[in-house]
């Protein structure tokens, strides 16, 4: 009898954002474990619809759910299609618990799911250099949940006040893994695309990502000032045209009147994505929004073009009570508050792409926002030990958890090489807590211990790795090379030896020797094979 395959079900509760966010990482989950099932809850039918409109995610998407529900039929999905047990994961967006009972009460019904919690959109909440990481008093108040994954180390101190920081885990942005840019760009719905001719036929191609109006950020008096300001300065260009993408809570109507004395042929409303629109343009003009960090994934110069109303909550002051943004702040993106300002800037993107102002953004980009190049393996990988610790359900391969390790390791290389010995530290006591008789794991703690100084603790650490695999080949052999640095050969001699002992086969025992003969110096080498002949010669 075949066994009920295990069940991961996605909530996107009100925007394409959600979905946006979350894909790369799905399918590298179906990748390892194509026998899950994943199942979308919508939040309601209406956010379905307008994933729908978008062809190119919506496509995607389709490869994965293969059933999408909405909350009037979480019963009957629970009955009918599989039992609450099945159900192992449940990965749901940022906001708050409350605003969506339907959450709690799936999660209620699917007790032995893994709760995570994950970003609706890359935005950047907070700035981890300047801003206070807090102590929240009830951490099950926003959201009850077993992970809270988060993009950026940036975001800490914001989400602090609100989730356990034991619970968090930053993954990085999924959607700028390298392989999933070009998946999208090289899409065939893309190529053939009314927006990639109407580009193509164009010698200079400006690409606007807009923000309607709020009470909160943005007034009637300066949504018209920026979106008028914009079409004057981008077509003054001769042959040249305007994408415009809406927010997705935008007034159509309203932006449709207020574009109504611009000639038509001249620009475009598009749903495309945002990497698709901007790999198109030459030059990006954004209001306050996280689409300035899709513009710089797909290696374009971008401009915050903004006018602050000082009410927003998430606005942020300089020292001199000028207002600001976050992408300012972190040098992501060329500040515009007037429409000279936004006019030198178009002028320089154009004339000189190569300038500082264009070079520093990518620095700051990288520096931001690719720590990894792979945030989906980093995602899939807090997913899978958060289901093992919870239940020890999923079935995980060695070969799987080897490569889960790699990329933590690669991580903890990339953090020690940027001088972040301390996170690198963090990191290491988390893997060795997840792994604590895993000689891969020890070794590499051993090795850091070492270079740090603490000589007895990483000697320690290696010889507990080797009780838990004396086969294990980098670790005898960082051993063996420890001990003649310490001028302890005959140490070293008993490493070798004890390695010999252990050795499976011939071939095992080769390559052993093969890595001393690559990690030893010339004169190690022979130290080593002075001393095992003297310690032959006085047992004989």
């Amino acid at each position: 009898m075949t066994s009920s395959p295990p069940v991961l079900v996605l909530i996107v509760a009100t925007s394409l954002g959600e979905v946006d966010w979350i894909l790369p990482v799905l399918f590298k989950f179906k990748e390892k474990y194509p026998d899950w099932q994943i199942v979308t809850l919508f939040g309601h039918e209406q956010v379905y619809q307008r994933l729908a409109q978008n062809k190119t995610i919506f496509d995607e998407f389709s490869k994965l759910s293969s059933l999408n529900i909405v909350p009037q039929e979480i019963d009957l999905f629970l009955t009918e299609n599989i039992s609450p047990d099945q159900v192992k994961i449940i990965l749901k967006d940022y906001n708050k618990d409350e605003f969506s009972p339907y959450k709690q009460y799936l999660s209620d019904k699917c007790p032995d799911a893994l709760l995570v919690n994950y970003p609706h959109s890359n935005h950047i909440y907070s700035n981890n250099q300047t801003d206070s990481v807090q102590q929240v008093e009830d951490p099950d108040a926003f959201s009850r949940h077993d992970l809270f994954l988060l993009c950026s180390e940036h975001d800490i101190p914001h989400w602090s006040a609100s989730v356990d920081r034991k619970k968090t885990r930053v993954v990085g942005y999924p959607r700028y893994d390298a392989w999933w840019v070009s998946r999208l760009l090289q899409s065939e719905e893309f190529s053939v695309s009314e927006e990639y001719q109407f580009a193509k036929q164009a010698e200079h191609v400006f690409f606007y990502i807009s923000r309607g109006v709020h009470p909160h950020y943005l007034s009637q008096e300066d949504y018209e000032y920026l979106l008028h300001s914009i079409m004057v300065q981008t077509l003054q260009y001769e042959n040249s045209v305007l994408f415009i993408k809406p927010h997705p809570r935008q007034d159509m109507e309203e932006l449709l009147r207020m574009l109504r004395p611009y000639d038509p042929s001249r620009w475009m409303i598009s749903g495309l994505h945002l990497m698709q629109l901007a790999s198109l343009s030459d030059v990006v003009l954004s209001g306050w929004s996280s689409g300035i960090l899709d513009t710089l994934a797909v290696g374009k110069p971008v401009i915050e073009f903004w006018r602050f109303g000082g009410k927003d909550p998430l606005c942020r002051k300089k020292e001199d009570g000028e207002y600001t943004t976050i992408y300012r702040e972190l040098g992501l993106a060329a500040p515009a508050n007037t429409s000279q300002e936004l006019g030198a800037l178009l002028a320089e993107a154009l004339h000189n792409p190569a300038s500082e102002t264009w070079q520093h953004q990518a620095v700051n980009f990288r520096a931001c926002c690719k720590k990894s190049e792979s945030a989906s393996d980093r995602a899939l990988q807090f997913l899978v030990e958060g289901v093992a610790e919870k239940n020890g359900s999923l079935e995980i391969k060695e070969s799987d958890i080897s490569a889960l390790q790699e990329l933590k390791i690669a991580e903890i290389e990339r953090l020690v090489h940027e001088g972040e010995k301390k996170k690198a530290r963090e990191c290491l006591d988390e893997l060795v807590r997840h792994y604590p008789e895993d000689a891969n794991v020890l070794n590499n703690l051993g090795i850091f211990l070492y270079n740090e100084g603490d000589v007895v603790s990483a000697v320690e650490q290696l010889v507990k790795a080797l009780r838990c695999n004396p086969q294990h080949i980098e670790t005898a052999a960082n051993l063996t090379q420890i001990m003649l640095e310490l001028e302890r050969p005959g140490d070293a001699v008993n490493v070798v030896a004890s390695f010999y002992e252990s050795a499976v086969s011939q071939e095992v025992w080769d390559s052993f020797q093969s890595a001393l003969t690559a990690q030893l110096t010339g004169e190690q080498y022979l130290c080593l094979q002075r001393t095992a002949d003297d310690m032959s010669d006085s047992r004989v």
